[in-house]
């Protein structure tokens, strides 16, 4: 999840620069993601209290893939202040949501530390070769600009699409087909 996450926070200024948008106000749009994400922060923790964590997840990652697949058709500046507000809204839930639903997978508190450190390992590796090999799935070749940057843009896409089908999966394995347990 976290290689895809933050793709876009690391090339959106490349990306508006791209697109031949003022370079005073690609910072502006780097604000308004940062604004909009503390926002989408509060109510997928209160919807996380009601129907547990990764019931919240789940939809964040894929809404999140939706939106990355659609970046591709931003091409001015007011394209991409809305998807990037969308997208920061919508993320999130993805940023301050898995240490409360690794919480809540764990039966044994003791085991609590442990799994949240062997969590956070594995995102960091994620962080840590997301935005790389987002980086070289860009077209240099292109003069096309949305074309030139759709690789990265679908690279991230794939990896929360990846995302949505691991946790997907660990709630079945967690609780089964049954939507009325909270994890």
């Amino acid at each position: 999840m976290v290689a895809g996450t933050y793709v876009p926070y690391f090339f959106i200024q490349s990306y508006a620069l791209d697109l031949s948008i003022n370079e005073s106000m690609t910072f502006n749009v780097v604000s308004i993601m940062n604004a909009a994400t503390f926002f989408g922060r509060f109510p997928y923790n209160y919807l996380a209290d009601i129907y547990g964590g990764i019931a919240v997840l789940v939809p964040c990652c894929f809404a999140t893939s939706i939106i990355l697949f659609c970046w591709r058709f931003v091409h001015d500046l007011g394209g991409l202040i809305a998807i990037s507000a969308t997208f920061c809204f919508v993320t999130g839930g993805l940023v301050s949501l898995p240490a409360v639903t690794i919480a809540n997978l764990t039966q044994d508190k003791s085991e609590y530390g442990t799994r949240m450190g062997m969590g956070y390992t594995i995102a960091s590796v994620g962080a840590l070769l997301g935005n790389p090999i987002a980086g070289l799935a860009r077209d240099s070749g292109s003069l096309d600009v949305l074309e030139r940057w759709q690789g990265a843009w679908f690279v991230a896409a794939g990896a929360l699409l990846i995302a949505t089908a691991l946790m997907v999966w660990a709630r079945v394995l967690r609780a089964g087909i049954d939507l009325t347990v909270k994890i």
